[in-house]
């Protein structure tokens, strides 16, 4: 979800969108007199369920656009991989400082390292697939849902 977290101010625009759609359908309303009030409500609906198949649309193409640079163009770029160095750092944390009378705490082994990055790895190979598999369905319930609605919005504009 982090990768969403980009696309979060475009989110105040879905409700300036659908005032616009139900602005005007009132006012193709007025200019209509004779246009029953199930049908303004109707093309409120297809409006609004079509601008939000749209958005569904859109975000999940750029996640997965997101994903795909990060995982194959820019693989260094991921924030949440911190590498594991031997003797020093350990999980992007500061080495710790030893009080004065104490032993120094040793940094982490390569073996240490070795299976804190595989770790890491798993964990952002995990989160990738699951963000994929919520981008799919985006696409897969958003495209049809979309197609549909535009379709009949499209063939009522034709009609009228």
């Amino acid at each position: 979800m982090d990768s969403l977290f980009f696309l979060l101010p475009l989110f105040a625009f879905i409700p300036l969108i659908l005032i616009f759609f139900i602005v005007g359908a009132f006012l193709e309303a007025r200019s209509n007199p004779t246009m029953p009030r199930v049908s303004i409500i109707r093309s409120i609906y297809f409006y609004a369920v079509s601008i939000i198949s749209l958005f569904m649309v859109t975000f999940a193409v750029a996640d997965l656009v997101n994903s795909g640079l990060k995982t194959w163009v820019f693989p260094n770029t991921d924030p949440r991989y911190n590498e594991c160095i031997p003797g020093s750092n350990y999980g992007g944390y500061p080495r710790p400082v030893a009080i004065e009378g104490e032993k120094e705490i040793p940094g982490p082994t390569e073996e240490d390292c070795a299976k804190q990055n595989a770790l890491n790895r798993e964990n952002i190979i995990r989160e990738r697939q699951n963000s994929a598999v919520r981008d799919f369905s985006f696409l897969v319930v958003g495209v049809p849902l979309f197609l549909f609605h535009f379709r009949i919005i499209q063939r009522e504009r034709k009609e009228a």
